[in-house]
């Protein structure tokens, strides 16, 4: 049995992700370490399963490790063979995670995605911007690199901060 995590209760950003997914491709959820983004995540992805038996949940988590690794974050989801080219790579790469006509049934849940490797933070962006799968993407919004924070500047992907509960107070970072 799963281990379910006491968080911060966020109806109201559960209710606007849950928008998100359904009038647009998806939202980035922002704030400090421990307010309950990756818990919002995973409930705004099994509401859309319930709702959607179609829908492919692929989940995709940012490590400092990985962060060193082209598409490191990525290597459970996509084939990608030493091609050399980054533009290369990087069309391979989506090639194989999204493959043809999935796109309205896929689902991408990146967290952390501040500890993305600069690859999979472009292949994360270039997904957005191609419309190629509704997303959920997590982060803390000082530490995410350029390319993650274009997900919300150009308007790919609608941006939820959220906040620690009042009363609390965060680790500094």
């Amino acid at each position: 049995m799963p281990i379910r995590w006491n968080v911060p209760q966020h109806d109201a950003a559960l209710d606007r992700l849950d928008a998100a997914l359904t009038a647009h491709r998806g939202a980035v959820l922002l704030g400090p370490d421990g307010v309950g983004k990756s818990t919002l995540a995973r409930l705004a992805a099994e509401r859309r399963a319930n709702r959607d038996a179609d829908t492919l949940t692929r989940w995709v988590t940012g490590t400092p490790t990985e962060r060193a690794v082209p598409f490191g974050a990525f290597s459970h989801l996509i084939d990608v063979a030493d091609i050399g080219k980054p533009a290369a790579l990087l069309r391979a790469a989506r090639a194989s995670l999204v493959g043809a006509g999935r796109e309205d049934n896929l689902l991408l849940v990146v967290d952390d995605a501040h500890q993305l490797d600069i690859l999979s933070a472009t292949l994360v962006y270039q997904l957005a911007l191609a419309g190629a799968a509704r997303m959920v993407v997590s982060a803390r919004a000082e530490a995410a690199p350029e390319v993650i924070a274009a997900l919300w500047t150009d308007g790919l992907l609608e941006r939820i901060d959220i906040a620690p509960p009042r009363g609390t107070t965060t680790a500094a970072q």
